[in-house]
């Protein structure tokens, strides 16, 4: 049972295992050259519905309203799962339960701002011991090739609200407000005049009594950002936290300061440096948002580098999902693709339903950079999912070894969450989504191609997850909320089948083709005699099993289906992590 103080509407399965699974057929997949025990032949697929189901078709914007997701609709009209939406949930599973590569993982910086004596503190301040304060001020502006350098300037002071209010100036207005006032007083108000340098405006907070003048810049010797120090500049401020629900207009970067630099105006920031005098952080505030020290991709790299490596088919083969549905990689000049050997049409609806449009939704979900959710921690006392005070080693963000979890699995619900009549409606961030009903029934063929035994048995395990009827799959849009849960029936076409061999015929091919790839999973994984009986496999059939989450509750935050942040915050305070799943 998920832990209800938790209120989250994903997991992760079990990361014991930090190996990268790798067949040694690999080298040998292709379309072309047949395997000695290849198959070829078509699957046929019945989708059931177990909750609302909605896969995005079109999207229909609307002005004062919720945009709309519709159903998805072939050219004739009639609603249907395109088969690249089951391809995606395939290879998903499949990547997670064979061990495969995490590499769908975003790479991004979190941004860590300090609160007080709450959670973050101590991450803040182990970034903020890495720097000697604000040690440099400036602007950032694109040159003629559209890249990213800063003119620092040498000389800094406050300028009080007390003395700009005698020009007319309002300290609770918005960014934009206020450089509008700039603009138009500067040139006829005496005491703007009198000011040497450029005033720096911030958005009101009770604390402020303040504005800022930069001057005495060194325009001669512009300085090129590196991309990584763009990139951590530009994940802690410039892309849209999406777990924070204010409005775009109390964003300054959303509201104002976006069009400024796209426009190639100059952005004030803020630069602190270490002891050799180079820039560690680059901020928006002088009480900064510190980048965190590792991106999600510098902690995947701890947990196996070969999540990141492109496969060159010599020192590093394609995973088990890549060998049978393909992949491209793309490392410079060097390009490695394979084409994959499944393929199927259209899951067409099997009678005809009329769709219904929910109430409005919100999709966002919050940034990966929470430790208490994303970062492996090497202990936890299991009665209560915390890290025991006594123990030193909680893992934080700025730790020297945080390591990601992997694999962020959706739980399965009975029935979709309905009860948001607590909160107002956004138009600009809520979603209407057209779903059809529980028990509508999708028809359709997957068609496979030179596929070994192991490799088909891996698909159909995938499909149905071995037989096992009381796990379900989740498609489409609204997963969170609990739409789109799904079963799924297939039986082999034996007018289809072909094989590459004269050898006598197995009665059963789909047990058979199971059955070998099981074997083939045994033995990569002796330690737990069986792979079925790994702690991956146990957890992913956790999540997946409605009935074991039929407690699993969202918090009354209306159209969000996720905590406020400051839930995380208390998670990473008390030393909370995410239940394992049983």
């Amino acid at each position: 049972m998920p832990n209800d103080s938790k209120n989250l509407p994903y997991n992760y399965p079990d990361q014991s295992e930090e190996k990268v699974y790798q067949p040694s057929w690999g080298l040998f997949a292709n379309q072309d050259i047949p395997f000695k025990d290849g198959i070829s032949g078509s699957i046929n697929i019945t989708i059931t519905a177990q909750t609302n189901i909605c896969v995005g078709g079109e999207q229909i914007k609307n002005e004062d309203e919720p945009n709309v997701t519709q159903f998805y609709k072939l050219p004739d009209g009639q609603y249907a799962i395109p088969w690249s939406s089951v391809k995606g949930m395939v290879r998903s599973l499949m990547k997670a339960a064979t061990f495969g590569r995490a590499d769908q993982v975003t790479d991004e910086y979190s941004g860590i701002r300090r609160r007080p004596a709450g959670a973050n503190t101590s991450d803040y301040n182990r970034l903020r011991d890495e720097v000697n304060d604000c040690l440099g001020y400036g602007f950032i502006k694109k040159n003629n090739d559209a890249e990213p350098v800063l003119i620092e300037y040498t000389t800094y002071e406050k300028i009080s609200y007390e003395n700009l209010s005698q020009a007319g100036f309002t300290h609770n207005a918005s960014i934009e407000k206020k450089y509008k006032w700039y603009a138009e007083q500067k040139n006829n108000n005496q005491h703007l005049n009198e000011l040497k340098g450029k005033l720096v405006f911030g958005t009101h907070c009770g604390a402020r009594e303040n504005e800022h003048l930069f001057s005495n810049p060194v325009e001669d010797k512009p300085i090129l950002l590196t991309k990584e120090q763009f990139k951590r500049f530009s994940d802690t401020y410039i892309k849209q936290d999406k777990s924070q629900r204010r409005a775009a207009s109390q964003c300054p970067w959303q509201s104002y300061w976006k069009n400024q630099y796209e426009q190639g105006q100059e952005v004030p920031v803020f630069l602190f440096k270490d002891g050799r005098n180079n820039i560690k952080h680059i901020s928006m505030t002088k009480l900064p948002k510190f980048a965190s020290n590792y991106s999600t991709h510098d902690m995947l790299k701890k947990v196996n580098p070969q999540h990141l490596e492109n496969v060159d088919f010599d020192t590093h083969l394609p995973d088990h999902a890549e060998c049978i549905l393909g992949f491209t990689t793309e490392s410079g000049e060097i390009k490695h693709n394979l084409a994959g050997r499944v393929n199927g049409t259209p899951f067409r609806l099997s009678e005809k339903k009329q769709a219904i449009e929910s109430d409005p939704l919100r999709l966002l979900q919050p940034r990966a950079g929470h430790p208490s959710t994303r970062i492996q921690q090497p202990y936890v006392n299991e009665q209560n999912n915390k890290v025991p005070e006594n123990e030193t080693f909680y893992t934080p963000l700025s730790s020297a070894n945080p390591r990601l979890r992997l694999f962020n699995r959706y739980y399965a619900r009975e029935r979709v969450l309905n009860d948001f009549s607590n909160t107002e409606n956004n138009p600009k961030l809520d979603r209407r989504l057209e779903n059809l009903p529980p028990g509508s029934e999708f028809k359709g063929t997957i068609r496979f191609h030179n596929l070994k035994a192991c490799e088909l048995g891996a698909l159909l395990w995938v499909l149905n997850w071995g037989g096992d009827d009381d796990c379900w799959h989740n498609l489409g849009s609204g997963k969170p909320y609990g739409y789109g849960c799904i079963t799924i029936k297939t039986t082999l076409d034996p007018e289809e089948q072909r094989f590459n061999y004269n050898a006598d015929v197995p009665d059963d091919v789909k047990q058979h083709c199971i059955a070998a790839f099981t074997t083939s999973m045994d033995a990569e994984f002796p330690r737990w005699e069986k792979w079925e009986n790994h702690p991956r496999i146990s957890s992913l059939k956790s999540i997946a099993n409605p009935k074991k989450n039929a407690d699993l509750k969202t918090p009354a935050t209306g159209f969000f289906p996720y905590p406020e942040p400051q839930t995380y915050n208390a998670m990473e305070q008390n030393r909370e992590v995410l239940a394992k799943p049983e």
